[in-house]
């Protein structure tokens, strides 16, 4: 038992401090000479500890471990044997017996339970799942261990399994999830740790992509001190390319640039050809994104140096997919270049096209001006055509029926609103175009300026059309209101001398729309027009009520009144029927010779 003992102790010094080769060889003479559980545990730590330097060796200790253990019926070492034999062959992808020797070693450990390496033995077998690409499997796995680690306490273990779960959620793209993985582990796990700090380099991969961009800057600064003061230069690397990624993700290349840098510092300092190539790489993608081409190609050929320092059998593919990126960011950023030149040459085309514009919108006003202009004569010559028509011909006939106060009264309407149109076309057009004018001859402003007040001057003067052609047609309606605008009408007629009228409308407040009003106000004229022809009446009533749903019109006089059936095809009355249908409103009509005529329309509320 003592020589056994000095052979153990032998052992554990060369594990911790490394001796000679031939030392090793005695070590496992002798351990070939014993058959105990111990001996069991010695080749099963030997297994352990070559299996990153000689797996061939680890393989042999491993199986001789496993071959004794089942001599002895010793389950614990059979398990360590078996587990140990699954992450040997896991190294070697050879993933299926791995599995096979995983799960035997999973059913001996639940059989005795050993806690500790069942959670060991769920994150072996999670590791193979996820190299099989089978990440629901290596998930479910992950949490087994995780599981079995937070109710024993197990913190170190847990930090190695939080970051794999972490792992398989990312390549679900399951961000959230990810996160929120990492925030619990940091919380269960040994903060003085060394994987404490892979925690942290990886919870900010997951606030990146969850776009909590500061919280990714804080927990990344975090992982850094603590790589610095463990010396870890691999850590810092990580963490500076990282921060690289993230700032060239939200275009911010300049930024990007400098933490390239730094990382090519700290990978160069411990000659990690790898992470220097992914720098070259990254400074590359963005001076071509910066449009620097000449940066651009510098850094590319940096990367097919390191390229060729490069062992590994992904190179000539990474070299390939390299030049590929070269020649993309090369094209975009000649695109850019002359998508640049295509922006400015369409730009200095659309200002053209806009005077252009501009000074078809000019003489198109000047001619709707002029058009205005002849119509206002015509109806000028019209208005004494009439006159002298009137004066002529039909006086007579007009006295008797009442028809020349009528006609009078809107031929001075008439006049009326031709003085007003006269006045604002000199007003407030004229102005105007004698503006424009001045502009094209102001000399000392530039191009852009002077369209730019042309533009301004233009659109008033549109304004200015409309509200004057506006006021042509039923603007009155528009400026003032319904009952306004029928008060108006009662005090032209009332004040003829001729006929009386009468309105009551205190219970009317604009319950119809405009257009609506619009239509009212004409049946009103077309009613007044047919009374003052025909009816030989001395007053009108005009009554205009608001109900809960209906505004009623009540119209009327005390002339002669007429035969409805007779009267019922008259262009008057088609008029005044087709404009009640178009607001979806009811007529009704009671006149008889002799007695007067009453209309009634109700018209419903919108």
């Amino acid at each position: 038992m003592i020589k056994l003992n000095l052979v153990i102790g032998l052992l554990f010094l060369f594990l911790s401090k490394g001796i000679s080769a031939s030392v090793v060889d005695s070590l496992e003479i002798e351990l070939r000479k014993q058959k105990d559980t111990k001996r069991v545990d010695v080749l099963n730590e030997l297994a352990w500890h070559y299996r990153l330097t000689n797996s061939k060796e680890a393989l042999e200790f491993a199986n001789l471990a496993l071959e004794e253990s089942r001599e002895l019926n010793y389950l614990i070492g059979e398990g360590k044997a078996l587990r140990r034999l699954g992450v040997l062959r896991l190294q070697s992808h050879e993933n299926k017996l791995a599995l096979k020797h995983l799960f035997d070693a999973l059913a001996i450990y639940e059989s005795i339970p050993d806690w500790e390496e069942l959670s060991k033995t769920h994150l072996s077998i999670g590791n193979a799942y996820m190299d099989l690409k089978n990440f629901e499997k290596a998930q479910s796995h992950y949490l087994k261990a995780e599981k079995i680690c937070i109710a024993h306490g197990f913190t170190d273990q847990y930090t190695v399994i939080a970051n794999n779960i972490g792992a398989t959620q990312e390549n679900f793209e399951l961000y959230d999830e990810a996160l929120d993985t990492y925030k619990r582990a940091l919380v269960h796990s040994d903060s003085t740790s060394q994987n404490y700090s892979n925690l942290l380099l990886n919870a900010s991969s997951a606030f990146f992509y969850t776009d909590q961009l500061d919280s990714a800057i804080i927990y990344i600064e975090r992982a850094k001190e603590r790589y610095a003061s463990a010396n870890d230069t691999n850590g810092l690397v990580k963490c500076w390319q990282n921060e690289a990624v993230y700032n060239e993700s939200e275009e911010r290349y300049g930024v990007a640039i400098e933490k390239y840098r730094q990382a090519l510092i700290y990978a160069e300092a411990i000659d990690n050809y790898g992470a220097q190539f992914d720098c070259e790489q990254g400074l590359m993608l963005c001076f071509g994104a910066l449009g620097e081409i000449d940066s651009m190609y510098v850094h590319f050929e940096n990367s097919l140096d390191l390229g060729e320092l490069l062992v590994d059998s992904k190179t000539d593919k990474a070299l390939h997919e390299l030049s590929v990126k070269y020649e993309v960011a090369k094209k975009e950023s000649d695109l850019k270049k002359l998508q640049q030149e295509r922006e400015f040459e369409a730009e200095r085309n659309s200002l053209k096209q806009k005077t252009i514009n501009y000074l078809l919108a000019i003489i198109a006003i000047i001619a709707v001006l002029l058009i205005l202009l002849f119509l206002y004569f015509r109806q000028k010559q019209n208005s004494a055509n009439l006159k002298v028509k009137i004066t002529n011909n039909e006086i007579e006939s007009l006295i008797k029926n009442q028809e020349l106060q009528m006609y009078q009264a809107l031929i001075e309407g008439q006049d009326s609103e031709r003085k007003r149109i006269s006045q604002d076309l000199h007003d407030r057009i004229g102005g105007l175009l004698a503006t424009i004018n001045l502009q094209f001859e102001g000399a000392e402003l530039d191009e852009g300026k002077r369209i730019e007040n042309v533009r301004n001057l233009v659109n008033e003067s549109i304004k200015e059309v409309r509200s004057i052609s506006h006021n042509l047609s039923d603007g009155r309606i528009d400026q003032v209101g319904l009952v306004s605008a029928i008060q108006g009408l009662k005090q032209s007629l009332t004040d003829s001398g001729k006929i009386k009228v009468d309105l009551f409308a205190e219970n009317y407040n604009k319950n119809l729309t405009i257009e609506s009003e619009r239509e009212v106000y004409k049946i009103i004229l077309e009613l007044i027009g047919n009374t003052l022809k025909h009816a030989d009446a001395s007053s009108i009533v005009i009554q205009l009520n608001a109900f809960n749903e209906n505004v009623q019109l009540m119209f009327e006089d005390n002339g002669k009144g007429f035969d409805i059936n007779a009267s019922r095809n008259g262009l008057g009355m088609r008029t005044i029927q087709q404009r009640v249908s178009n607001l979806n409103g009811d007529l009704r009509i009671d006149s008889k010779k002799g007695y007067g005529t009453t209309v009634i329309i109700e018209i419903p509320i919108e």
